[in-house]
């Protein structure tokens, strides 16, 4: 008898998902980068001065995106789920559709999509 095999969290499947299509686009980027001709020491040094000033510029970004992970760490909601956000507008009722670092898309039901 072999133990019964849980089900992988639908969150940190699409999650792995979307860091991995990202990591492989950077790779891509580099190793094209590098046929055409850049040495891989400057494309690095580029890539560092770019990250600090792009890194500067977007705190806030930046802050939501340790939220995202947070969120997905902690998972105080998942996939599936009833929640209710409040916003600017009021609170907004839905079933969480996906998870990203950067945002919450939810369903609420009448046909429309929200992005929290």
């Amino acid at each position: 008898d072999q133990p019964a095999q849980e089900p992988l969290d639908t969150t940190v499947v699409r999650f792995v998902i979307n860091i991995l299509t990202n990591v492989l686009k950077l790779v891509l980027v580099f190793i094209v980068a590098t046929l055409m001709g850049f040495e891989s020491s400057s494309f690095v040094a580029i890539a560092a001065l770019a990250s600090f000033a792009i890194g500067w510029s977007m705190r806030e970004l930046i802050q939501d995106l340790a939220n995202g992970i947070m969120i997905i760490a902690l998972r105080p909601y998942v996939v599936g789920d009833s929640v209710e956000f409040q916003i600017h507008e009021g609170n907004v009722l839905g079933v969480v559709l996906e998870i990203e670092l950067l945002s919450t898309i939810l369903d609420t039901g009448y046909g429309a999509h929200v992005i929290v």
